[in-house]
């Protein structure tokens, strides 16, 4: 064989064993263990119920409640990093997108945490209990709720930015931010959805809905916001208070997320069904009956996955209501951005899986320039070698 057919042929080898080894070595990298298709890389026993949890955007860290402790765990092991007992019940937790710092709110306050360490940078005493917090990607605005009064802190100190009064006057129940923080909303107890700037207490615009209980997500541009009360879905734009639409399901709705562009809405029901919406309309893309009630419902950013808790954990595609793998567990669930990694809260545990099908196939952008460089070169090679071997024949040709 040719020196120049060799290199070819070497370099196809290279190329080819590069993207061999790239499967082995990701699939070593993204999980401390193999294990089958539904089952745990890890869990973690608390000895308490563990509601709510939460996941950083790139799944590499998972934050828990459970009881009067949040914990902070890596993806790569069940021995928390660290974790901080408070003086009375936890009740929610948040993370920023690369889990940089962790919200917290307890029965009379609100704590925000570095990922570095268990001992709080600020804590903000509410009086009263702080169901749901939220923080932005970066971390540098977090907001809250407590009692009749939704809150916006920035990072740097615990003085609110500002605080509302809503029209409940009993309870705010759920807040959620958008990435960049610009955009707050919030559910009270009577019904109420409100939308913030983070330039103002003034709600931009509220909406009273017919029921009580609820929960709200809002887009990652804050674009769209999603709502539910009682048995309805509600999808609103962050223009006006219209909503776009509205769904019943049939019963209490437990549970709403949104994906990053908004363009997908799942929900969890107490009629035992979880449902996936287009933006476009109420007709739902596809529902699944779990048997149970759906406590728990999280979506990644592009809308392609779809986790859910109700009788088991539960994985979903965005493209079929037949659920890829569920597990025997669960009392909440989160998901990461891309939908690789799901984290799930048990009645005394925590649990952190894999989806595999969302990470099997990706090559690394900066692989797959090696290799190409390696085969042009190679190829560019072969090229030159040629030309200078028609070169040479025609100069024999020339002193004959």
């Amino acid at each position: 064989m040719k020196k120049g057919k060799k290199l070819v042929v070497v370099a196809a080898v290279l190329a080819v064993a590069l993207l061999g080894g790239w499967g082995l070595v990701s699939r070593s990298l993204s999980a401390p263990a193999q294990t089958a298709e539904n089952q745990p890389l890890w869990s973690y026993q608390t000895g308490d119920y563990v509601r709510p949890v939460t996941i950083s955007s790139d799944g590499s860290y998972i934050v828990a409640r459970s009881g009067y402790t949040v914990y902070l765990f890596s993806r790569t092991s069940s021995t928390p990093l660290w974790s901080y007992t408070a003086g009375s019940n936890v009740l929610s937790v948040a993370i920023s997108s690369d889990g940089s710092y962790i919200a917290a709110g307890g029965e009379k306050g609100i704590y925000l945490f570095s990922r570095t360490s268990s001992t709080p940078l600020w804590s903000y005493q509410t009086g009263d209990w702080v169901p749901s917090v939220a923080i932005s990607s970066d971390g540098s605005y977090l907001s809250a709720c407590s009692s009749d009064e939704v809150h916006l802190f920035s990072r740097t100190d615990n003085t609110p930015l500002w605080s509302y009064e809503t029209r409940s006057r009993v309870v705010t129940n759920s807040v959620a931010i958008s990435s960049d923080g610009s955009y707050i909303a919030a559910r009270d107890v009577i019904g109420n959805v409100y939308l913030f700037s983070r330039t103002s207490s003034t709600p931009l615009w509220s909406y009273r809905t017919d029921g009580w209980y609820g929960s709200v997500a809002i887009s990652s541009d804050g674009s769209y916001i999603a709502g539910d009360v009682d048995n309805k879905v509600y999808l609103f734009s962050r223009a006006d208070n219209t909503s776009l639409w509205s769904y019943q399901t049939g019963d209490y709705v437990s549970s709403v997320a949104i994906s990053s562009d908004g363009s997908y809405i799942a929900v969890g029901s107490y009629d035992n069904e979880v449902y996936l919406f287009s933006k476009a309309d109420n007709t739902p893309l596809w529902s699944y009956q779990t048997g149970d009630w759906v406590y728990s419902v999280a979506i990644s950013s592009n809308g392609s996955y779809i986790a859910t808790w109700s009788d088991k954990v539960y994985l979903f595609s965005r493209t079929s209501s037949t659920p890829l793998w569920s597990y025997a567990v669960g009392g909440s669930v989160a998901i990461s951005s891309d939908g690789s990694y799901i984290a799930a809260g048990g009645e005394k545990g925590i649990y952190l899986f894999e989806n595999k099908s969302a990470r099997g196939s990706a090559i690394p952008y900066a692989l797959a320039i090696a290799v190409a460089v390696i085969s042009g070169a190679a190829l560019a090679l072969l090229v030159r070698k040629r030309r200078a071997g028609r070169k040479s024949g025609a100069g024999s040709k020339m002193d004959r």
